[in-house]
């Protein structure tokens, strides 16, 4: 089971364990999600049934958070990795930031607004 902040990499480790393991990886989204529709939401009910028929698997492995199904998943894991990359999370902030900022001096340019960003 991965699990972690968005954009920290869950579905690449978890691609990598699966390989190493021998195990098809499963991405929560995939559930949670109907296919082939630009990410509309699938029914609650039937993700959480998808979700709670794929952990009575022997063997699987994981990626995703969605808290409301965690405690099936903690019951049934062997072994979790928490990705905790602040990092990740703090450049993502600045970034926003940076990018605010350049908009705002190329919108507003009377404002004395640096069009670096800064």
């Amino acid at each position: 089971m991965v699990t972690g902040p968005t954009n920290a990499g869950k579905s690449t480790l978890a691609d990598a364990i699966g390989r190493k393991l021998g195990i098809a990886p499963i991405h929560i989204d995939q559930f949670s999600h109907l296919p082939d529709t630009n990410w509309q939401p699938r029914d609650v009910s039937e993700f959480h049934a998808m979700h709670d028929t794929a952990i009575l698997a022997e063997e699987w492995v994981m990626d995703g958070n969605y808290t409301a199904i965690m405690p099936q998943r903690y019951a049934r894991a062997t072994g979790i990795v928490v990705i905790d990359d602040i990092s990740s999370t703090a450049m993502s902030a600045i970034s926003g930031a940076r990018c605010s900022s350049q908009t705002a001096s190329a919108a507003w340019p009377e404002e004395g607004i640096a069009s670096n960003g800064r």
